[in-house]
């Protein structure tokens, strides 16, 4: 809960912070290689709006033996800036433009520098190599370093990527253990690299990219010893952030109260089930109501059907199915309307399968992380002729590399929803709704109602029918899509035959749950796997992380 607090006011204040920076900073791209010596090369890209300053400069502090060499800088022209060794920060503008250079403040402090050339947009591409950046511990290779800085003008995008310099040595979550602090996002090893992602703007001048990874002792040689146990390391990293303390044994006085309890367990489950199915548990936190019975055409929270899905999920009885699985459909759904992907076979053959030929969409054309993830899964699974049907995807995840993509799909919904949702203001800092988002959440209910009692559609007028695709999406969320293309079927028949469909809509609809059945399959076969206890990715802990190297600020001046 505080992490959500703090989350929320730091949102509060940063359209202020960002119009009163130095810059904007766009996009930061960060691809690091470790060398199976212990040395990492580093190769940042700063997409930036400079407004005020002559030169950029990346701190990087408590270095401790490390040292920063092979310094390169070049601008979005391809022009090589000169490494002009140690920098001098006071010059103009013009004396720095072209130049790069190293502060050394002393005691493993430093600052990349260069010169911004010019106000305005521009995009840098600074590489240098990290020496000694992995230390080999008693029982473990690994490190813990603050690769994005806090600084007044924090990004608004970070993706971190680390992976061996040897194509040989391969990264997986049974030889890598992870875990981020610092932001709001998500941190995995996954095709054979460590990935860090931020889920929005990073908020606040407090706000860093801080990585902690553990290594089996047999994929690298680090030169660099350094005395005490990875467990030691990790209990400084752990303080004071939201991971969980651990696995242990139960006591035996605790399972005597557990065994104890049971019947006052069950008592208060029938209290709850009452309470829930009158609304006073879920459904009021969410609506403002226990019961929403008005009704509306229109399409709820700006068309976003993920948060629709939040809603719903918050709001939804005890013994309720408002599943992963209906949105999975409602997505793939989607995409075949949205012309995102195609349906291949005879019309009415249950031998149809979704094609991914051609390029893949623009990321603008997702609806944000989920939808877009969702894509590139199945076209991964579409194979090298870009055809996919339902038993080959659920074939596919059987694996356990793919089960696991598909596993941390569904296991993320619930962070990536609630991240949405606030954005959108639905819910505050401590995952409450708050007035108006219960307002806007009413929404989705009174769509519901509307297509539950959609035969009066025509004396509520036909100018919906250009909106009728969307409302076959969201009854599949709902649950009730056969029963809504039956009254299509009433109503306009001719709804059927409009455009150029290669399938009719009852035919999608199938279609789309038959590939979420196999989706919810792979994850559920990777799920029955064994899981490591502790460091298998997921979502970073805003505080924590002590005990790292790097930081420093960052930014124009």
């Amino acid at each position: 809960m505080q992490r959500f607090l703090t989350i929320l006011l730091l949102l509060c204040a940063a359209t202020a912070m960002r119009a009163a920076g130095n810059a904007a900073v766009k996009d930061v791209h960060i691809n690091v290689q470790i060398m199976p010596n212990g040395d990492a090369h580093f190769t940042e890209i700063w997409t930036v709006d400079v407004r005020r300053g002559t030169e950029w400069y990346l701190g990087r502090e408590n270095l401790g033996a490390m040292e920063i060499r092979d310094l390169t800088v070049t601008d979005e022209t391809g022009r090589l800036y000169t490494d002009e060794g140690a920098w001098k920060t006071d010059r103009t503008l013009q004396q720095k433009a072209g130049r790069c250079g190293i502060v050394d403040k002393g005691d493993g402090d430093y600052e990349i520098c260069w010169g911004i050339g010019s106000l305005g947009e521009h995009s840098f591409t600074v590489s240098y190599r990290l020496t000694h950046f992995l230390r080999r511990l008693t029982d473990a290779d690994a490190f813990n370093h603050m690769f994005v800085n806090p600084m007044p003008d924090a990004p608004e995008h970070v993706l971190l990527s680390i992976r061996p310099a040897d194509s040989s040595t391969v990264l997986t979550p049974d030889n890598t253990r992870v875990w981020a602090f610092g932001f709001l996002g998500n941190v995995y090893v996954t095709d054979g690299a460590v990935v860090a992602e931020t889920a929005g703007p990073m908020q606040g001048d407090e706000a860093s990219v801080i990585v902690m990874v553990c290594f089996d002792l047999d994929l690298f040689g680090p030169a660099a010893q350094r005395s005490g146990t990875f467990e030691e390391m990790k209990e400084r990293a752990l303080e004071g952030s939201d991971y969980g303390t651990g696995e242990g044994e139960v006591p035996l006085w605790l399972a005597i109260v557990v065994l104890v309890a049971i019947a006052l367990v069950l008592l208060l489950l029938i209290i709850y089930v009452v309470l829930e199915y009158t609304g006073v548990t879920s459904s009021r936190p969410v609506y403002g109501r226990c019961r929403v019975r008005t009704w509306s055409r229109d399409i709820p929270l700006n068309g976003s059907l993920t948060a629709a899905y939040h809603v719903l999920s918050e709001a939804r009885p005890l013994l309720g199915d408002y599943s992963e699985r209906r949105f999975l459909s409602a997505l793939i759904l989607r995409f075949v309307y949205q012309g995102i992907v195609q349906v291949k076979g005879e019309r009415h053959s249950t031998l149809r399968m979704l094609s991914f030929e051609g390029p893949p969409p623009a990321p603008s054309q997702f609806e944000g992380i989920v939808d877009r993830e969702l894509y590139h899964i199945l076209r991964q699974a579409s194979g090298s002729n870009l055809l996919l049907e339902a038993n080959e995807l659920k074939h596919w995840g059987e694996s356990e590399e793919n089960g696991r993509v598909m596993h941390r799909w569904i296991n993320n919904l619930s962070d990536r929803c609630g991240i949405i949702c606030m954005a959108q203001k639905l819910e505050d800092g401590q995952g409450h709704f708050t007035k108006e988002g219960q307002a806007k959440a009413r929404g989705v209910p009174e769509l519901r109602n509307y297509l539950r009692d959609f035969s009066l559609l025509s004396e509520r007028g036909v100018d919906d029918v250009a909106l009728w695709d969307d409302y076959l999406v969201y009854a599949t969320l709902f649950g009730i899509a056969q029963r809504v293309t039956e009254a299509f079927r009433r109503i306009n028949p001719d709804y059927f035959h409009m455009g150029d469909r290669s399938i009719d809509p009852v035919g999608t609809v199938i279609l789309a749950n038959s590939f979420s059945q196999s989706f919810r399959h792979g994850s559920s076969s990777y799920e029955a796997a064994q899981q490591r206890a502790s460091g298998g990715g997921g979502r970073a802990s805003f505080s924590g992380g002590g005990g790292h190297s790097g930081g420093g600020g960052g930014g124009a001046r």
